[in-house]
């Protein structure tokens, strides 16, 4: 059996203009890890504008042992990607929560509950 992953920071990036559930989910999601992990940092971030996501994604990257979610479709997820590896990070970990009209990488990855 292996420990779960513990994480000082997971920051949960949505669009709170998504035409889906992005911010729904972005909140339940929070909800959720808020309570299941005590002294871990949980930040949602909204997204302002197109690329966005990129700067959130490679500031929140740039703290150590951090975790990224994107809450959105792919194209929201590539941006929580470029950000993070333009960080130079090399222990920042991104996930994707599906919350887009095609979910393209979420559907060819499989899915497990997050939290």
């Amino acid at each position: 059996m292996t420990t779960p992953h513990r994480f000082d920071t997971i920051t949960i990036i949505f669009n709170p203009n998504s035409t889906g559930d992005a911010p729904k989910l972005a909140q339940e999601l929070s909800d959720e890890l808020v309570p299941a992990l005590p002294g871990t940092e949980i930040r949602l971030q909204p997204t302002e504008h197109a690329g966005h996501a990129v700067d959130l994604a490679q500031k929140a990257a740039s703290a150590p042992n951090a975790l990224i979610v994107s809450v959105s479709g792919d194209g929201g997820y590539n941006e929580v990607v470029n950000g993070v590896m333009a960080s130079g990070s090399d222990d920042a970990v991104c996930a994707v929560l599906a919350a887009g009209n095609a979910n393209d990488h979420s559907r060819v990855i499989g899915r497990k509950p997050l939290a």
